[in-house]
């Protein structure tokens, strides 16, 4: 099977897949927690604020076009990325590649910048990788006092 091939099959089966997958006796994280308490009011036939727990989330359709778990904030000023995580079997076929991609074009357009913290929390297989892979994206060491004043990770790309 070709990688676009593979990529088209991901996408088409991701969204239906990954909310089905969800334990809401037992939500693993914010998001899920906030997308079961939202479930529920549905259920009982109440209405969800959209401003609730979504609130700060950006870019959250990009878990429906890819197989991600993805968390990134606005903070008003800037954008944070706390998370973004492909699952181990899907890595190497340059789906975080695309995503990240996307996080660039967005805090582009928007004009703020994107901070994060590489970690191997979510199962990236070195430090070192992942400040390589950040790098391709315009990713650097936060230096700047004003970069320091808005948030306290690691690695800054500011808009073009």
């Amino acid at each position: 099977m070709k990688k676009s091939e593979l990529k088209e099959l991901i996408r088409e089966a991701w969204s239906k897949k990954y909310k089905k997958s969800i334990d809401c006796s037992n939500p693993k994280g914010f998001s899920q927690k906030a997308h079961c308490d939202a479930r529920k009011k549905r259920q009982r036939g109440e209405k969800t604020k959209s401003k609730s727990v979504t609130e700060n989330y950006v870019l959250k359709s990009l878990e429906n076009n890819y197989p991600i778990e993805l968390q990134l904030f606005d903070k008003g000023t800037h954008l944070e990325l706390d998370k973004i995580l492909v699952p181990s079997g899907m890595r190497g076929v340059g789906i975080g590649s695309e995503v990240m991609s996307k996080i660039s074009e967005y805090s582009d357009r928007i004009g703020k910048p994107v901070f994060l913290t590489p970690s191997t929390s979510y199962g990236g297989t070195s430090l070192e990788r992942l400040k390589r892979f950040y790098r391709r994206f315009g990713f650097s060491k936060v230096k700047e006092m004003g970069d320091k004043a808005l948030s306290r990770n690691m690695f800054v790309r500011h808009p073009k």
